[in-house]
């Protein structure tokens, strides 16, 4: 009678983190590259009113409770959107290459251009006060809705300034997106008559 040797075992399951399988669940199966981690919940304004609350900023020395970032959007076939290095850090840019490479040569692709010129935004953090329970989100506001809101945090008459990130005594900003795509418009803004707390 021949014996059977006993195989040994050479695999050893481990059970995997719970918050991983979590993570894992809840990932987004969009096929667009982002200029963002896709760790950070980024902010998209609802067509209608909006009422938005900015953090304030956390790292030292701090001019603004906002940072410019640069970007190129309707990059590619997929339009995607990237940052640009150039802006940003004085670097090579591939996109910025490829539009003054367009411009010498005189191609005629001036729509293509301009479509692909960097614009800036003002990378900052905001509660959603319609949808508190999201947390912070990272919003990549207009430049020109930064100026805006600015504007409104300043008396005219006296030149005193309302503090809107103020954890404690900051202000609510408010405004409304009209249309979508192209045609979307910021109109309206406006700080709260009085300041709150963050929460």
């Amino acid at each position: 009678m021949v014996k059977r040797r006993k195989k040994e075992k050479k695999f050893s399951y481990t059970k995997r983190d719970a918050s991983a399988v979590k993570k894992r669940a809840e990932q987004s199966g969009g096929m667009y590259d982002t200029p963002y981690s896709p760790s950070l919940s980024v902010y998209k304004p609802k067509e209608g009113d909006v009422r938005l609350r900015v953090l304030p900023p956390t790292w030292d020395d701090a001019e603004h409770y906002g940072i410019d970032v640069w970007l190129h959007s309707s990059v590619g076939a997929d339009n995607q959107t990237y940052l640009c290095a150039r802006k940003i850090k004085d670097g090579p840019c591939p996109m910025c290459t490829a539009i003054d490479s367009a411009q010498r040569d005189g191609s005629g692709e001036e729509k293509w251009v301009d479509e692909l010129r960097p614009y800036r935004r003002v990378l900052c953090w905001i509660i959603d006060r319609d949808n508190e329970n999201e947390g912070p989100q990272l919003y990549p506001m207009p430049w020109t809705m930064d100026r805006d809101f600015s504007i409104q945090s300043r008396d005219k008459s006296s030149g005193e300034i309302y503090y809107v990130d103020d954890p404690e005594e900051g202000y609510d900003f408010h405004f409304t997106r009209e249309g979508s795509g192209m045609k979307t418009r910021y109109v309206g803004f406006q700080i709260a008559r009085r300041d709150t707390p963050l929460s």
